[in-house]
């Protein structure tokens, strides 16, 4: 195998996640055990049976069979091309990177259940035995620690909002004064104005939580982790009405904002919610809980156990895949989109995209003198 480099350690991926917290991943194979020496000429038949060659025939040389290549080593266990190459074409052609960063952790798992003598149910794979091995060590706990107070955190009043931040108070307040004008002369358009001048002025956050998400007073999404500035959180829940604009709102010494609401859900009690709705709620706090603690012990699961691939390998297997040899990214990650699904994240409120090319184009004096006039969506 051509000089190893170390695997830098991934996040648990969704695939993982489903895999051994929601049920199960789409992929028949497993890691195995190194391949231990055998005798001359044995080798797999194609239909699963073993053939053996006759010293005689190896004498007149024959060449002996090739053994899978290697692609990565997990401790004393090996993840081979057919292996990662069986799991992409399941995982409808993922990077298979990521999908290699997969079998990694299930390995470990799967190593680690049985040195604690874990008895699996009818599970020989790694792949299934990691699954059962994570639901009985991470997601029976995070269940058990779900309370009434998380539910109630769940169940709170939410707001979505938009948000336009620049580098001085002076320029928020000048931008506010542009959309008060702007509003003033369409208020029915009030979300559209506000995201064509955004568009244009906002400086660019790349970890902002998207248009439309719904957090409560503190800020956080359904499962309790903050998911916008408490500030931003503050001052939507001033705001009386959809569309209403704030003033500016100190982020930072060099951020300003101007926050616009453009959703709400009312709060729910919890003693009134139905038994269904409380379940699914119990169900999702736990489901996170769960992942952030997978998360964590893989983490160190790889911090203790000797990771390597040959990443020479992993290209070859990656062009016979039909991959180009830099792994593409695609512009919205499923995996997330299909792991938020299962947490019960809520439905997003969406955001104005809907803009005509002269608006996109127009600055915000422009957009005062020629208000657009509102579309018509009658089908």
């Amino acid at each position: 195998m051509p000089g190893p480099r170390s695997l830098a350690p991934r996040p648990l991926t969704a695939a993982l996640l489903s895999l051994g917290l929601l049920g199960s991943l789409a992929t028949a194979c497993g890691s195995k055990d190194s391949p231990a020496p055998t005798g001359a000429g044995t080798a797999p038949s194609p239909n699963g049976a073993s053939s053996t060659s006759s010293p005689a025939a190896a004498d007149a040389g024959a060449e002996p069979a090739k053994g899978p290549t290697e692609i990565a080593h997990v401790g004393t266990r090996t993840i081979t091309a057919d292996d990662l190459a069986a799991a992409v074409q399941a995982r409808r052609g993922a990077d298979p990177a990521d999908v290699l960063s997969e079998l990694i952790d299930a390995t470990l798992l799967a190593a680690e259940a049985r040195a604690a003598g874990f008895q699996a149910t009818a599970a020989s794979a790694d792949q299934a035995i990691a699954a059962e091995w994570s639901r009985h060590q991470f997601l029976e706990t995070a269940r058990a620690s779900v309370t009434d107070a998380d539910l109630a955190v769940w169940f709170a009043e939410r707001r979505a909002a938009n948000r336009l931040v620049v580098q001085t108070e002076a320029q928020a307040t000048e931008i506010g004064q542009t959309l008060a004008a702007a509003l003033k002369v369409d208020p029915e358009n009030a979300v559209r104005i506000f995201e064509d001048i955004r568009a244009k002025s906002s400086l660019q956050e790349p970890t902002a939580s998207p248009a439309g998400a719904l957090f409560d007073a503190q800020g956080r999404n359904e499962v309790g982790v903050a998911i916008v500035p408490l500030a931003i959180a503050q001052a939507t829940f001033t705001l009386e009405a959809d569309g209403a604009i704030s003033g500016p709102v100190a982020l930072a010494a060099d951020r300003f904002a101007l926050v616009q609401r453009v959703g709400q859900r009312p709060s729910v009690d919890l003693a009134s919610a139905p038994e269904e709705a409380r379940t699914h709620a119990r169900d999702s706090i736990a489901t996170k809980r769960a992942v952030e603690a997978a998360k964590a012990h893989v983490a160190k699961l790889r911090a203790a156990t000797a990771v390597s691939i040959d990443a020479a390998a992993l290209d070859a297997l990656r062009t016979s895949l039909g991959k180009s040899a830099r792994a593409r990214k695609l512009p919205v990650d499923l995996r997330k989109l299909r792991r938020d699904q299962l947490l019960g994240r809520p439905e997003n409120v969406p955001g104005v995209r809907d803009r005509a090319e002269e608006l996109r184009k127009a600055t915000p004096q422009e957009l005062l003198k020629t208000p657009p006039a509102p579309k018509d969506h009658t089908p």
